[in-house]
């Protein structure tokens, strides 16, 4: 989904999370759910063309969902809110 104006990239979520590689630029909220190229792959647009193929070529990740999951996954948010929750209002 190389687009030049995403916010967040919910969709690059969903696919990895069935474990279709995703692929984005490096110019918008892609990076976050792509993880800077961890999870996906982050492109330049004078690469795009390039990256496309190296993604259609290449071996399935067979711990993508796993990966993804570990990340993002219920558990991980739960965790993140409550240290959230914790720093700015248990501490203050």
């Amino acid at each position: 989904m190389p687009s030049t104006g995403e916010g967040f990239g919910i969709v690059f979520l969903e696919a990895m999370a069935q474990g279709t590689p995703a692929l984005g630029l490096n110019e918008d909220g892609s990076s976050d759910p792509l993880q800077d190229g961890q999870l996906g792959m982050v492109a330049k647009k004078e690469t795009l063309c390039k990256e496309i193929l190296k993604v259609l070529n290449s071996s399935p990740d067979k711990d993508l969902a796993t990966r993804v999951q570990k990340t993002f996954g219920k558990q991980n948010f739960n965790q993140h809110v409550n240290d959230l929750f914790e720093i700015f209002f248990l501490n203050t």
